[in-house]
């Protein structure tokens, strides 16, 4: 018994009203690492008795509205990141206002509807003193961790090699185009 599932002899979890744990499991058509992904933790969850359905579609019909609001399933996609900024992917995909809804025509990355972190959120948007926004940024990643709205499975490793000599050129912060490795340059310098 797991807190009101139980396994049926055809070994899928089902409540006492005979429903059935299952999920819609939905990931990007022809991104092949990620269907990878999801065909392994589908087949380990049907090992534990939980029934996915998979609903994998590309990229531009999974952004259409009619298949943003209201889906409620699991997602294989991309990780967010960043640096909290306004326009930052973290802080568009966290704050509350970037939910889709019909009201904003199903537009917003906050796609997990998580509504826990605005607060930090905004107070880190305007916060001047480094020390400060560091302790923010913290602040939400921990609000985050325990409210969980989205689970990561796997992580991207990030290589960035630097010629000998050059000084204070660490890795950069967050990832995407956005963020070039070159972030922090003007601090760069060389090795007498």
């Amino acid at each position: 018994m797991r807190v009101g599932w139980s396994q049926r002899p055809n070994g899928i979890l089902a409540n006492g009203r005979g429903e059935r744990f299952s999920l819609d499991a939905r990931a990007t058509t022809g991104e092949r690492d990620t269907e990878a992904v999801q065909a392994i933790v589908l087949d380990y969850w049907k090992s534990l008795g939980v029934e996915s359905q998979v609903n994998n579609m590309t990229r531009r019909t999974a952004n259409l509205p009619e298949n943003r609001g209201q889906w409620t399933g699991v997602c294989f996609c991309g990780a967010v990141g960043g640096s909290l900024e306004p326009n930052d992917p973290m802080f568009t995909d966290w704050h509350s206002r970037f939910i889709p809804t019909e009201g904003n025509g199903w537009v917003g990355d906050n796609e997990e509807a998580w509504r826990g972190g605005d607060a930090l959120l905004e107070q880190w948007a305007v916060e001047l003193d480094g020390a400060r926004r560091e302790q923010i940024r913290l602040e939400v990643a921990l609000r985050w961790a325990e409210d969980l709205p989205a689970l990561p499975l796997s992580f991207n490793t990030e290589i960035t090699t630097v010629r000998k000599g050059i000084l204070n050129a660490p890795p950069r912060l967050g990832s995407g185009g956005a963020n070039a490795m070159t972030w922090n340059i003007e601090q760069w310098d060389i090795a007498s």
